[in-house]
């Protein structure tokens, strides 16, 4: 683990139920984009479409 990612989680567990709360809601929120695009593949609804091509997930989370 990376110095970041440990000042970054005891930071969290110094926030107690704020910071908990946080990470589910970050989880959750990253779990049903990963699903919708998999969906969206899979069906070929093209929710994630610019002129008729899939967007990168990449692009979809802003990276």
């Amino acid at each position: 683990m990376g110095n970041w990612e440990l000042q970054t989680s005891q930071r969290l567990r110094q926030a107690g139920p704020a910071g908990a709360a946080l990470i589910r809601a970050f989880i959750i929120a990253s779990a049903l984009v990963l699903l919708l695009h998999y969906l969206d593949s899979y069906f070929d609804w093209h929710l994630f479409s610019e002129a008729g091509g899939h967007i990168d997930i990449a692009t979809i989370l802003g990276l």
